[in-house]
This record gives C-alpha cells, structure tokens and sequence, in this order.
C-alpha cells in the first residue's frame, strides 16, 4: 500500500477489523446514501430535488471510485473516501454538502418532525 492513511485507509481498515468491519463500513455509506435518497424524494422543490440527488451522486462516485482503487480494478487517481480519509477539506467539503442537505430538509416541512425523521 502506497500511503495507509490517505486515499487507502479502506485497506488499513479491513486490515484492522477483517471482513465483518469492511462490510459494516460499506453497510454505513449505503444507509447513508439511502437517507439521501430518501431526503430527496421528501422535497418539494426541484432545486432542493436536484441538490440532494447530487449530493448522493457525488458521495457514491467518491465511494465507487476509492473502492475501485484499493480493490485495483480503478488507477490510483487520488479520491478520498468521503467523511474518513485523512485531509481536512475533503472533510469539510463533505460536512458543509450534507448540513446544506439538511438545512433544505429541514426548511422543506416542520422542522423537528423532519429532523427527527432523518435520524
């Protein structure tokens, strides 16, 4: 592995945890990815609509493409694996995408009704 802690932590981690942690891991970034999914069928407006769509679209291509990369099936192109490689503005640009997310879900009905249903 070129750098552990970079764009291959996934191997670091299904190193550490085995098989089970891998599959907990994907198991997460597909439930996450089916809230935002779901996020978006829930919104009135079509910008709101279009916005979450493109959040899932570009969560799952950080996530098919890191994985593709570790796996080998992908070249090593530099994709980090959203919320846990190691950098500070993949981090911040994957947080402020998904509190944008939940600022338009929380404007789109009564808030603490919706913002206890995306728990």
């Amino acid at each position: 592995m070129p750098e552990q802690r970079t764009d291959f932590i996934f191997d670091t981690i299904g190193e550490g945890f085995g098989f089970a942690g891998s599959v907990v891991l994907l198991g997460l970034y597909l439930l996450l990815l089916f809230r935002i999914v779901t996020i978006a069928e829930r919104q009135r407006s079509v910008f709101s609509r279009c916005y979450a769509y493109g959040v899932a679209s570009v969560f799952f291509f950080h996530i098919a493409i890191n994985l593709g990369m570790t796996i080998g099936l992908a070249p090593v192109i530099g994709i980090p694996l959203p919320l846990i490689s190691y950098g500070g503005t993949s981090l911040l640009t994957f947080s402020v995408m998904l509190f944008i997310l939940i600022r338009l879900m929380l404007t789109a009905r009564w808030c603490f009704v919706n913002f206890f249903i995306f728990l």
